[in-house]
């Protein structure tokens, strides 16, 4: 027996009044290790604006996706656009969205640590590759050793230390 086919018809649609539409995708080829984004930019009359491809430093396709997202978001900004529609074929999309939903009543903010800032946080990654079931921690002495620790040196505010080697100082013969 042969799978049935399944045929979908998909059609551009024009964005609203007064806005712009951009359709994004952000891939990362193994092969050569370069990564893109990519996108178009059309207004409520279908008609193009712009298109780009850009080079960008990135390891993951999912990483990439998100960088064309963020530049559509900086080319409005720097452009004076306020309403837009960004269109992408990542699943990235939903998950970003979930996240706007749930902080729109909330003061958060996000950040970026370097790994040695985030030892607790590390020492649990490295154990969920050991569990096969979700895990919380509502006490802290349930938490695992090693993240005790690292958590006691935060609360005492012990500086980890975050150690790279300048590659230009070393000879290849």
């Amino acid at each position: 027996m042969r799978p049935k086919n399944i045929i979908k018809s998909v059609i551009w649609s024009k964005p609203m009044h007064e806005m712009i539409k951009f359709n994004t995708d952000g891939s990362y080829l193994w092969n050569n290790r370069k990564a893109r984004i990519e996108g178009i930019a059309r207004n409520c009359e279908g008609k193009f604006i712009f298109a780009f491809v850009v080079l960008v430093i990135a390891r993951y396709h999912n990483v990439a996706e998100v960088m064309a997202a963020k530049y559509v978001v900086e080319w409005m900004s720097d452009h004076g656009h306020r309403k837009g529609i960004i269109e992408m074929d990542s699943m990235i999309m939903g998950i970003v969205k979930d996240i706007n939903l749930r902080i729109t009543d909330a003061d958060m903010s996000f950040a970026h640590y370097l790994h040695e800032g985030n030892m607790v946080v590390d020492c649990l990654a490295k154990i969920a590759t050991t569990i096969e079931y979700l895990t919380h921690f509502h006490r802290y002495d349930d938490l695992p050793t090693n993240a005790k620790i690292s958590f006691m040196l935060d609360e005492w505010q012990l500086p980890s230390f975050r150690i790279r080697y300048n590659k230009a100082n070393f000879v290849v013969s």
